[in-house]
């Protein structure tokens, strides 16, 4: 189905965005100029702001011409502590930092669909959120960015999100029934704690358990119980 809403001057704003976002790529909590950005950017589409912001990033509200549920679209804004090494022409001029997990691409693309949707409000059934949320990659961005009045205002009744995948065809998208990224989770240990040196060949499995607690990730199954030696 060909999406004849996506016009020729949406499409250089998803490029314009993407590109300007590449080049300065900035770290989670410090993602000041990419919000000044986008605000700038979103403030022309007469988008609705609520009072209580995440630090970083931004929510705001398109609401559409006729009742209806509120739907929430979801971007990441952050950018990675790598180097990027390739010569072109939007490469990246924040030394030290590259938007190499795609975050640009992913707030671009989000863009486009708050133009392309506020150039239509008259015709939504209902309202669209659109988050623009920090720091994913230190994992607490998001805990900011639901602490906002607004989701109590306007509880969304579906939450979309995407994320690019260079193994997908160009012009695809991917789609699965069930968990498809994976995910982070910390939670408190309680009891105590049998220290065994892992270089015991008869001891548990040479796993460090750091002392605040976080239990890295392995290869089994989530009900698989194993011990963690303590270094």
């Amino acid at each position: 189905m060909e999406m004849q809403f996506i016009t020729p001057d949406i499409r250089d704003t998803i490029l314009d965005v993407a590109h300007r976002m590449h080049r300065n790529p900035e770290l989670s909590t410090r993602e000041f100029q990419t919000t000044a950005l986008l605000k700038s950017e979103l403030e022309k589409l007469d988008m609705e702001f609520p009072a209580q912001q995440p630090a970083t990033g931004i929510i705001c509200l398109l609401r559409g011409g006729h009742p209806g549920p509120t739907i929430a679209l979801r971007a990441d804004i952050d950018a990675l502590p790598i180097e990027e090494t390739d010569d072109h022409e939007i490469r990246s001029e924040n030394p030290g930092v590259m938007h190499a997990c795609g975050h640009d691409f992913h707030t671009a693309a989000l863009f486009g669909a708050a133009k392309a949707l506020s150039a239509r409000r008259d015709t939504l059934q209902g309202h669209v959120l659109f988050i623009f949320q920090p720091a994913e990659e230190q994992c607490f961005g998001a805990l900011e960015v639901i602490a906002s009045e607004i989701f109590d205002q306007y509880p969304p009744a579906a939450f979309y999100s995407l994320h690019v995948m260079p193994d997908i065809p160009f012009g695809k998208l991917g789609l699965r029934e069930g968990p498809i990224c994976q995910g982070i989770r910390f939670w408190p240990l309680r009891g105590s704690l049998r220290v065994y040196r892992p270089s015991d060949p008869d001891g548990p499995i040479p796993y460090s358990l750091s002392p605040c607690l976080y239990a890295p990730s392995r290869a089994e199954a989530p009900a698989t119980s194993f011990l963690t030696g303590y270094t």
